[in-house]
């Protein structure tokens, strides 16, 4: 990875870069803990939330947990995704986003349902994202079926039917209130 600033010097003390520049590569990083040793397990580019929103809400993670000062540059991130995605499924499904020349919303999007599953895990199953990772890329790699059916299938065996059945109406629906629909993927058990 690269920069080619003439300012850099400059642009390293502003925060908000800095805290930009870590996430970025923290998200990158996180991919690499997804490879498997099969190759692709995520599915199809319809099923991008999967690993971009994972790798994204890893990152965020990350950065909370290494850097406790980055909350609120966290907080303000996870906000201007909710208001993201809500945008986009007001406009059609998910599971559309990438014939329709929208790949960004895979992020933020994902990054929503990920965290939504991490919270649930850890509030009721005393696991994280993590564990639900490895499991899901057990089977993705021993089993003929792989991406987000495999890894749905999994959540709920961890968490809940209900998450997960929020989850699917925010990949297969248009909403005409995705805020709503957001707000109760948060706090669904």
């Amino acid at each position: 990875m690269h920069w080619n600033l003439n300012n850099l010097n400059e642009r390293v003390s502003d925060n908000k870069f800095v805290n930009d520049t870590i996430c970025f590569f923290a998200h990158e990083v996180a991919h690499l803990y997804q490879n498997s040793r099969i190759g692709d397990i995520y599915g199809e580019s319809d099923e991008s939330w999967l690993h971009e929103g994972h790798a994204d809400w890893l990152a965020a993670s990350a950065l909370q947990e290494l850097y406790p000062d980055t909350r609120e540059y966290v907080a303000n991130k996870i906000d201007r995704y909710r208001n993201h995605c809500a945008k986009g499924l007001r406009q059609f499904p998910l599971v559309e986003a990438a014939d329709k020349g929208r790949f960004d919303l895979y992020y933020s999007c994902g990054l929503l349902i990920h965290q939504a599953i991490d919270l649930a895990l850890q509030k009721h199953a005393k696991k994280d994202i993590y564990s639900l990772w490895v499991d899901f890329r057990k089977q993705a790699e021993t089993g003929d079926t792989k991406g987000s059916k495999v890894f749905l299938a999994h959540t709920e065996k961890w968490t809940s039917k209900a998450l997960v059945n929020r989850i699917n109406e925010v990949i297969e629906s248009k909403l005409s209130s995705p805020e709503n629909t957001l707000n109760q993927l948060a706090t669904s058990k």
